[in-house]
């Protein structure tokens, strides 16, 4: 994770002074109005730089009120820079909102509403020729006895002046005199920019890494002998490394840096009195440990971070791998290598038709591989039942998907132990089917019985409140489904809970199938994830599924995206939550235009608690996919392709490497 600095730690709150009036508004409330007693908790605090006119910051949050709310009460802040004078001593040394934020009540059910921001000025922001908005007031227009509002303040935006001082925002509430303990915002006075990030292998040494930037936003912001760039994850800069500090665009002089103890000391042997640009080149790093980002403190010395309080990433360390064969049926039988030497039971569907197949993920779990057959048996699918000692084949598929003549192939053939030596008895084998693909997942979901599903915290709640719950999906095309198939085999672990598979029921796109309704009945359903949108699965389908529980009705939540590749992003984002405790530091990668290699994945991702996303094409990773790594909510260290370079290129592992590099977790 990012370092924790003073900035990070401004999620501790401040107090709120419950006076009445907000003394520090230009317009006096209502006499009836009161000032609403709360805390505010910033999200982060992202750094804004000084002469910037829409600098960004952090939403505040509060918690639940726990008072009612009445029309016209107010909350009101007010903001001020870091330092020991008032805010507005002079045009320079001024900050205030650029716009008006905006509140919303993020509590159900809950009545209370307010207005629309409004700006004002204190009396020295007013007395400017230009004068300056430092404080915002927000009035309630609806009341709410309840007590259980909780509010968020949104769209923050900074004009800050050329002279303020550099660190965290203070912030006031309601008259009280600001501080910085909620600042949503550290102020910086010096532009830190890095190159692209770096993929760096585990225990790799003398890597090159991009250049980086400092750019003065004021003369001087840069000086001294002892400004410093420090890892922070454990890698180091390489020593005896020559890295080389350029100064260009005004007057400042820099000297020569150097490293010392893992660090780049910069030195500035002139300070600037017109802005100056910095450059940092041939920098190089030695990567130790695995599996983490590679961010950096920028600061005056390497115990400060002042010219970059939100720090830098350099790169990641961390790999790109790819589980690949000749051909599906070969990626089938290395990915079943990878699960398990030796299994006693494996699952064999149709390498060719998608429809049965779908749902085999349920049935895999963890454990039992998914091999692929065609018209006959292909070699690589032999040599896996083979090798792998297998005794149990389970069909998933009716005749039309896994023929008769495969399965009598299957039940006269000897039985191997596990490295292929024959023992006494037959393989035996069962076949799970029905009168199509709805009917098929059907079979599927209860063939382990009709209490056998797993559970997920109640609307994916953190509370771990856990449920029967069943996925639901599309049974028309695949995508949606494949996306799926690793939650599907591996289940939520919320709060510790071991992961137990979740069922994966289809559906038509604008009716309930009846399959599906008997499925989520017969199996005592109370949550269903509907995977897919509504081109995929429609708004109909999904009031028909809560309808299903009659007074009890069952929980839904439709998951989605703008297309195949975003659904399998939301999903992949959302399973790598603490409510469903994907967090394996693993991602897989598949084409979303075929379905083998997705299909025989899931158990492995399951095992790996490595969610999987689906690439734009055979040749590109797309930005939805490529965000989704670099997003991905837990530490990640490894992006694992499923298929060979005719399902994804070179160019797509390429893309992978780069969206995994900038990785922050």
């Amino acid at each position: 994770m990012r370092r924790t600095s003073l900035r990070a730690r401004a999620l501790t709150a401040i107090t709120v002074l419950a006076v009445a009036g907000g003394g520090l508004l230009a317009l006096a409330p209502p006499a009836s109005a009161a000032a609403i007693a709360t805390t505010l908790h910033p999200a982060s605090a992202p750094t804004v730089y000084v002469t910037g006119t829409a600098e960004v910051g952090a939403d505040w949050t509060t918690p639940t009120l726990g008072a009612a709310v009445h029309v016209n009460d107010t909350i009101s802040i007010s903001i001020d820079d870091n330092d020991a004078t008032a805010n507005c001593s002079s045009a320079a040394d001024s900050i205030g909102f650029a716009s008006p934020p905006t509140i919303t009540n993020t509590t159900s059910g809950d009545t209370a509403a307010f207005g629309a921001g409004v700006l004002s000025s204190s009396a020295a922001c007013g007395a400017l020729s230009t004068p300056v908005k430092d404080i915002v007031t927000f009035t309630a227009t609806a009341a709410d006895a309840g007590a259980t509002a909780a509010l968020r303040i949104s769209g923050v935006r900074y004009s800050v002046g050329s002279g303020v001082a550099i660190g965290p925002i203070q912030v006031g509430l309601n008259g009280a005199a600001p501080s910085t303990a909620a600042a949503n915002a550290t102020i910086s006075a010096v532009r830190v920019t890095p190159g692209t990030p770096v993929l760096m292998a585990a225990s790799a040494t003398a890597v090159p890494v991009g250049n980086v930037t400092l750019t003065e936003l004021r003369p001087g912001a840069v000086s001294g002998a002892t400004s410093c760039i420090k890892p922070l994850s454990g890698s180091v800069f390489t020593a005896g490394s020559t890295p080389v500090l350029t100064a260009t665009g005004g007057n400042g002089v820099a000297g020569t840096a150097s490293v010392s103890s893992g660090n780049v000391v910069l030195p500035v042997t002139t300070p600037s009195t017109t802005s100056t640009t910095y450059t940092l080149s041939g920098l190089k790093m030695d990567a130790q440990g695995a599996n983490h980002p590679i961010v950096a403190s920028v600061g005056s010395t390497c115990s400060n971070s002042i010219y970059a309080p939100s720090d830098i990433q350099l790169g990641h360390v961390g790999a790109v791998n790819r589980l690949s064969g000749s051909t599906r049926y070969a990626t089938a039988q290395i990915i079943a290598d990878t699960i398990g030497s030796c299994q006693n039971d494996v699952i064999v569907a149709s390498g060719v038709n998608f429809p049965d197949a779908l749902a085999a993920s349920y049935l895999a779990n963890t454990t039992m591989p998914i091999l692929l057959v065609a018209d006959t048996v292909p070699t690589e699918t032999a040599n896996a039942i083979r090798l792998h000692g297998v005794k149990n084949i389970v069909i998933v598929g009716g005749p039309s998907s896994v023929s008769t003549a495969i399965e009598t192939g299957f039940q006269n053939q000897t039985a191997t132990s596990c490295g292929g030596a024959a023992t006494a008895n037959k393989i035996t084998t069962q076949r799970i089917a029905g009168a199509d693909r709805y009917a098929t997942a059907k079979a599927v979901a209860e063939k382990p019985g009709l209490t056998a599903a797993g559970t997920a915290p109640t609307a994916l709640s953190p509370t771990c409140t856990n449920v029967k719950t069943a996925i639901v999906t599309s049974g028309e095309n695949f995508p949606d489904a494949l996306a799926a198939g690793v939650l599907s085999a591996g289940g939520a672990a919320c709060g510790g809970a071991g992961h137990k598979p979740l069922p994966l029921v289809l559906t038509n796109a604008s009716s309930l199938n009846l399959y599906a309704s008997q499925t989520l009945n017969d199996m005592g359903i109370k949550q269903v994830l509907l995977v897919g949108g509504t081109s995929a699965v429609t708004d109909g389908v999904l009031t028909q599924i809560q309808n299903l529980g009659g007074t009890n009705s069952i929980a839904v939540r439709r998951i989605s995206g703008p297309d195949r590749q975003g659904t399998a992003a939301s999903l992949a984002t959302l399973m790598g939550s603490p409510e469903l405790g994907y967090n394996g530091g693993q991602l897989l990668l598949t084409r979303g235009d075929i379905f083998p290699d997705a299909l025989v994945g899931a158990p492995y991702g399951a095992k790996q608690l490595a969610p999987l996303l689906l690439s734009a094409t055979t040749g590109a990773l797309g930005s939805t996919a490529g965000n989704a790594i670099t997003g991905y909510p837990n530490p990640v260290g490894v992006v694992t392709l499923l298929g060979g370079t005719s399902s994804l290129t070179q160019a797509v592992a390429d893309a992978a490497a780069t969206a995994l590099a900038g990785n922050p977790y």
